[in-house]
């Protein structure tokens, strides 16, 4: 095939037809019975297209799949799909599928169904015209939205074996790859003081409120936006009556950061709290939860060569970084890591999500023509 962009442009109304399917079954995590209706059509797709299926059984969540396409010759390209979505079944009734002349409305349509539709019309059309040249695996799991908690010691496995991966997360503006995202940690702080009357004896307490005032101020100022670091404080719950000297206060610690460099003087500073109300007791929980996807030689080579590949069909990509995770940021340590290979839209995770429809076909091309043409990095 000279032209995959053509060939995927005449079949953008299939291409809908495909994505409204997927969209109407709907599979919000917590709802292992609905993620496992969808996870079985997708099962007879894959079957009908060859593949050799792997079935993780999940107890709490949606079952995963891994499907694979070609021999163990050579090390395989990963595609990282999530059937997850944030919606509870029913939204669809409230924020019914619409297609407009350029846009695509409907819940879990950009994150992520977009990006399955286009990943199964890549392998589809790679096999259509013999052109499967290595191993293609694809991973569907099933918690990507609540942190990929059953998911992840498979994703970082399949990551180690792999020369590529790419993750189906949804595109950047403009079409843009994504190859640095920030990683992630979570702290809760508790503060232990005294209870005591605020009228009759205040003196006799250790206000904990007090003592977590001091704690968010220092919290605060560890940010260093400059460097891509973000420490927010976005929960606090404390006291216990109006009248009451609050003997206990919690507070949860959001934080962001571009490498493990920062991560770590970030945890060394919240371990080094220490409390400033006489008698106040500290204790601190949690920490790492995802590294960094961090722009490494090795994703500025792989994001390199995509955008050569992109060129050669006439298109232009850029790149573009984010503070959000994915499970790009799982893979990225094990290997050369490019994501939002998914379409361009807006609105993840609102009710005006949509998917840009003129990107679908763009997207699709790409990852044919970086399946079919891609060269692993020398060692």
């Amino acid at each position: 095939m000279d032209n995959w962009l053509e060939y995927f442009k005449q079949q953008t109304s299939q291409l809908l037809q495909q994505l409204e399917t997927l969209v109407r079954y709907e599979s919000p995590t917590n709802d292992k019975a609905a993620v496992d209706v969808l996870g079985a059509y997708l099962h007879t797709q894959l079957e009908a297209m060859g593949a050799k299926i792997t079935l993780y059984p999940r107890d709490v969540v949606g079952d995963i799949r891994l499907a694979k396409w070609g021999d163990d010759t050579a090390a395989p390209i990963l595609i990282l799909c999530h059937i997850d979505t944030v919606w509870p079944v029913g939204t669809i009734n409230t924020m019914p599928i619409k297609i407009t002349e350029q846009q695509f409305f409907g819940p879990g349509a950009l994150d992520m169904k977009a990006g399955i539709v286009i990943t199964l019309a890549a392998i589809q059309a790679l096999q259509e015209y013999n052109a499967l040249s290595r191993p293609i695996w694809l991973l569907l799991t099933t918690d990507e939205e609540v942190s990929s908690h059953y998911s992840r010691a498979i994703i970082e496995e399949l990551a180690q074996k792999a020369a590529l991966v790419l993750v189906m997360e949804p595109a950047g503006e403009y079409e843009a790859l994504k190859t640095m995202r920030k990683g992630h940690a979570r702290y809760t702080i508790r503060t232990e003081g005294l209870a005591a009357h605020a009228g009759i004896a205040p003196e006799s307490g250790i206000n904990a409120i007090v003592e977590s005032a001091h704690q968010i101020l220092y919290l605060n100022n560890l940010n260093d936006l400059p460097k891509g670091i973000s420490v927010s404080v976005t929960q606090i719950q404390a006291g216990v009556a109006s009248n009451v000297i609050p003997p206990l206060s919690e507070l949860v610690a959001d934080v962001r950061f571009a490498s493990m460099e920062h991560f770590n003087e970030i945890d060394r500073a919240i371990h080094d709290i220490i409390p400033t109300v006489l008698g106040a007791k500290i204790s601190i929980e949690g920490g790492l939860l995802r590294p960094p996807m961090e722009r490494d030689q090795r994703i500025l080579n792989a994001f390199k060569q995509a955008k050569s590949i992109a060129e050669q069909m006439g298109m232009n990509i850029g790149e573009t970084f984010t503070g959000g995770i994915s499970d790009g940021n799982l893979t990225a340590p094990f290997a050369p890591t490019l994501d939002g290979l998914g379409p361009e839209g807006a609105g993840q995770h609102a009710a005006h999500e949509h998917v840009l429809i003129r990107s679908i076909p763009r997207r699709a091309a790409l990852l044919t023509a970086i399946l079919q043409n891609w060269q692993d990095a020398t060692p």
